[in-house]
């Protein structure tokens, strides 16, 4: 697990959180678990690899 401290320049605010991470050989990051100090846990994962042609597709309807 590691500990992550953020520090918010906008603000002077400090953000910390301990995060699991979890790593396919020739895939990358497929989930992490974010574990906060007020007891919250943020949970991501992959559900699906998309092709080349499909993320760029998406990457084009978000730059709209």
């Amino acid at each position: 697990m590691d500990e992550y401290v953020i520090k918010l320049l906008d603000s002077n605010g400090i953000y910390e959180f301990y995060q699991l991470t979890f790593y396919s050989k020739g895939k990358g990051m497929v989930e992490y678990r974010r574990y906060h100090p007020n007891g919250a846990i943020i949970e991501l994962e992959l559900t699906e690899i998309l092709t080349q042609a499909e993320f760029e597709k998406l990457s084009e309807k978000k730059s709209q």
